[in-house]
């Protein structure tokens, strides 16, 4: 199963150059734009707007008190956070596919309590899901993620840490078979 998953213009669903098949971590193909290097931000301004974008929502972030906040990596690539996790950092993959590639790779809920480094959190904003990130430390006190935020950097952080407009963090996936809450249909 191949469908597009963002449609930028009527072009690309007609010319097979212009589209790139990513693949889920189960092998399920996802249809996506092929950015050209022309589609990449091209001058040093344009890659320096995003590093300022990114130092930003830090220092945002740090005047709302949330001041654990790392910045991972700036890249000019263009993926977002769907991307990231589901395409190898190859792929901008609208989040409103996310239940479907859930259900593909075989992930299933699971209770914040039993959640280990590599599972996910999804992010909801006005009752749908808006962000992704996968977890990259559990201790007592603390949920750590890396996950990326629009089209800026990748980012380490609280797992309740993120900028407004992606969301409050209130579904935890998991591929692992054992301490499944819910299997996804």
């Amino acid at each position: 199963m191949s469908f597009v998953l963002r449609e930028y213009d009527s072009e690309l669903a007609e010319d097979s150059k212009r589209r790139l098949v990513a693949y889920t971590r189960s092998g399920w193909p996802i249809t996506v734009p092929r950015f050209a290097r022309a589609d990449k931000i091209p001058s040093k301004e344009h890659s320096g707007l995003v590093e300022i974008r990114t130092e930003a929502l830090v220092d945002l972030m740090r005047e709302n008190e949330k001041t654990n906040v790392k910045i991972l990596s700036v890249s000019e690539d263009q993926y977002n956070c769907v991307g990231m996790i589901f395409c190898s950092r190859t792929a901008d993959v609208d989040i409103r596919h996310i239940d479907e590639i859930l259900k593909q790779d075989g992930y299933n809920v699971i209770e914040k309590k039993k959640v280990v480094a590599g599972d996910l959190v999804l992010y909801t904003f006005q009752k749908k899901y808006s962000h992704v990130g996968m977890i990259s430390c559990v201790s007592e006190l603390d949920l750590r993620v890396i996950s990326k935020w629009g089209k800026d950097g990748e980012f380490e952080h609280e797992y309740r840490d993120v900028p407004f407009h992606l969301g409050i963090p209130t579904d935890f996936y998991t591929t692992r078979a054992n301490n499944v809450t819910e299997q996804v249909r």
